[in-house]
C-alpha cells in the first residue's frame, strides 16, 4: 500500500511537472489597440493573483503588445503590465462622414441635385443657377464662358 500511494504520489508530481500552468502560458506578440470598459487593474503578470500596477479608467486606450490566455500586455503610465480581456474591447477608429456639406447657393459651386449637367443656352442654366457656375462644376462648359474667365453664364 505505501509503493502504491509513493506511485502516485510520483505520477501526480510529475504530471504537475510536465503539465503548464495557465499563469505560464506563452506570451505571443500582437499589435491591436483596445479600449478599457471599465476602471481596470493593470497587473505585474497576467494573472489575477499579480501585483496592481495602477488603475486605469475607463474608456482608455491602450497599445497592446502581446496576449497570453485572456490576457493583454500594455503601457500605461510608463509602465508595462497586463490587463485581462473581459475588461477590455478592440478599438475602432470613429468613421469619417462621408455627408458631403453643400457648397452655399449662389458660390458657383453648389450643386442642384434636381438639375440637369448640360444646357444649350446660360437662359436654361440661370433657372437652376441665377449667378452662374464656376470652371470644375459639373454643369459649366466652356461654351458659356464667354470672357474665359472661369465662370460661365455669370451676369
Amino acid at each position: 500500500m505505501k509503493k502504491m500511494m509513493q506511485s502516485i504520489l510520483t505520477i501526480l508530481l510529475l504530471t504537475a511537472m510536465i503539465t503548464p500552468s495557465a499563469h505560464a502560458a506563452e506570451a505571443r506578440e500582437i499589435k491591436a489597440e483596445i479600449v478599457t470598459t471599465d476602471s481596470i487593474a493593470m497587473r505585474n503578470a497576467p494573472a489575477k493573483t499579480g501585483k496592481t500596477l495602477a488603475i486605469i479608467s475607463k474608456n482608455t486606450k491602450l497599445n497592446a503588445t502581446a496576449r497570453s490566455g485572456d490576457w493583454y500586455k500594455v503601457s500605461y503610465q510608463k509602465q508595462i503590465g497586463w490587463v485581462h480581456i473581459d475588461y477590455v474591447t478592440k478599438y475602432v477608429a470613429p468613421k469619417a462622414s462621408t455627408k458631403k456639406t453643400p457648397a452655399p447657393k449662389g458660390s458657383g459651386a453648389y450643386i442642384d441635385p434636381k438639375a440637369p449637367t448640360s444646357f444649350k443656352n446660360c437662359t436654361e442654366l440661370r433657372v437652376y443657377y441665377p449667378k452662374g457656375v464656376a470652371k470644375g462644376h459639373p454643369a459649366y462648359a466652356s461654351k458659356h464662358d464667354r470672357d474665359k474667365d472661369g465662370w460661365a453664364c455669370e451676369r
